[in-house]
């Protein structure tokens, strides 16, 4: 559920398209330890940080920041969220090799500085709907947020519940 964008200085991070993270420069703010409402495991240098290991043995180590956001190029989802600027990636290999950062989705209950994710950000700022649609196939797919996603569906839209709010938990009977 937390965000996570290479850093300048991050220690063991490919080569990637983009600039590095500089939350020195601009208008992000630092979270120290301590800063309630965010938690912090471990403290990297007296700032709030974040480590997340995933299956396949990648990860990285991140100080964490607010800073404001804006996923397209025009800035209509600019919000101010936390961000972890990624100063240390563990062994094992993010897929593709050079990605420019990292993103979940998920709620703020599993997110590791255990804040509002990107995404609840958005909601909550009425700049998306709370709902997104998911296309997965042999060839790709597409994550739509905000909105159903018709022009990729054949057939009606089904919504289902969420029964459990860490991961997007919903109760399948068919398949």
């Amino acid at each position: 559920s937390d965000l996570g964008l290479p850093a300048v200085g991050c220690r063991g991070c490919e080569e990637h398209v983009d600039a590095w993270y500089d939350p020195t420069r601009g208008g992000a703010t630092k979270i120290a330890c301590g800063t309630v409402g965010f938690g912090c495991s471990p403290c990297h240098y007296g700032q709030c940080a974040f480590d997340i290991s995933y299956a396949d043995g990648s990860g990285f180590r991140a100080a964490l920041w607010t800073d404001q956001i804006a996923l397209d190029e025009i800035g209509t989802l600019n919000v101010t969220a936390p961000v972890g600027a990624i100063y240390m990636k563990h062994k094992g290999e993010f897929e593709p090799k050079a990605v420019n950062g990292i993103i979940g989705f998920a709620y703020r209950s599993i997110a590791s500085a255990n804040e509002s994710t990107l995404f609840e950000a958005w909601v909550d700022g009425a700049l998306l709907a709370n709902v997104f649609a998911m296309c997965l196939t042999d060839h790709g797919g597409r994550l739509v947020l905000g909105g159903t996603g018709d022009e990729y569906t054949m057939g009606p839209f089904v919504y289902t519940p969420i029964i459990e709010e860490t991961y997007y938990v919903v109760n399948m009977t068919d398949l």
